[in-house]
């Protein structure tokens, strides 16, 4: 009953969020977008930038499945992990509140034959991986930049975090015994069946990290992860270019980063809308652009990115199957 109850409640958590997140983005937009300046700002991305910020962002796809599939050794049918990676991005762009996560999980479980507990596994590594990468970036574009963003005390903030993360990397096996032994104290204590079932999954999955996980998997999903978010801040960078010509080339590289890192809030409405536009907005407004293009350019990219993800459903998942369909039939 408490397993099914705290799931319960963890799900309907993540749908009040979501709820909230919505009603917060809408009302911000609805105060802040102006319906002329979104059309003149779409119709002034050129044919080129938008075919190439398309290609970044399809690019950034096609990387995270090839994470998937070196995490995961090649489980599952061929072009399960893209499939898995296809239907992550088109549920991430319409549910709230980062409950596309929870589908992932499912789905590497359900496709890549992975036991739930390690499915969740990958995903807290895989989050955690993106927390280093992306701090690093940030970091460096905090010291190109070192403008008023880039005072020292915010670039300190950015490198604990950065170390913090990457401490946690290093030491997830030390992590995870800890955890294991805080669940066994819980165990002793109160005696319940569930805190047992959480106690083994964590050990195999402990056990999963220290034995499978081979070095060579640790490096290429690292150098995965690093590629996929350079895409992602080029395609950024990119359209905050073309569509502010009045930020300059090094912040626009910083203000794609800060884009990156308060989308990391999961403050998230219906359709991906979240704080990572707003904050993004809110930020250009001090590069002295006005609030109505500022929010015009937030919005814009994320509909390019649901755009994007859209498409690639529309073409992996099909040619996945036809792949699959081919091999049956061999």
């Amino acid at each position: 009953m408490w397993p099914r109850y705290l799931a319960f409640a963890e799900h309907r958590g993540a749908w009040l969020a979501g709820a909230l997140g919505t009603a917060v983005m809408l009302a911000f937009f609805a105060f802040t977008l102006d319906g002329a300046t979104l059309t003149r700002a779409w119709q002034a991305i050129p044919a080129r930038t938008f075919w190439t910020v398309a290609l970044l962002l399809g690019i950034n796809g096609l990387i995270d499945g090839t994470w998937l599939a070196t995490i995961t050794r090649g489980s599952g049918r061929p072009g399960d992990a893209w499939r898995v990676v296809a239907w992550h991005m088109l549920v991430s762009s319409v549910l709230p509140a980062r409950l596309g996560d929870v589908a992932w999980m499912y789905w590497v479980h359900h496709w890549l034959g992975q036991p739930l507990a390690r499915a969740i596994f990958m995903g807290f590594y895989h989050r955690l991986q993106d927390l280093i990468v992306v701090s690093a970036l940030l970091v460096l574009s905090l010291v190109v930049t070192r403008g008023q963003f880039g005072s020292t005390p915010v670039i300190l903030l950015a490198v604990a975090l950065l170390a913090l993360a990457t401490l946690a990397c290093l030491r997830l096996e030390r992590l995870l015994g800890w955890a294991g032994g805080l669940l066994l104290w819980l165990r002793r204590r109160y005696r319940r069946r569930w805190l047992t079932l959480l106690l083994e999954h964590l050990l195999m999955t402990r056990a999963w990290y220290r034995h499978r996980l081979a070095r060579d998997q640790v490096v290429v999903s690292f150098i995965a992860i690093l590629l996929r978010w350079v895409t992602i801040v080029a395609a950024v960078a990119l359209i905050i270019r073309t569509l502010a010509p009045v930020v300059a080339a090094d912040d626009s590289f910083f203000l794609a980063n800060a884009y990156i890192y308060l989308g990391v809030v999961p403050l998230q409405g219906v359709g991906g809308l979240g704080s990572g536009e707003a904050g993004l907005a809110w930020i250009l407004t001090f590069y002295g652009v006005a609030l109505a293009e500022a929010s015009a350019l937030g919005l814009i990219m994320r509909m390019l990115i649901n755009l994007v993800h859209l498409v690639l459903w529309l073409l992996v998942v099909p040619l996945v199957r036809l792949l699959q369909g081919a091999r049956g039939s061999d």
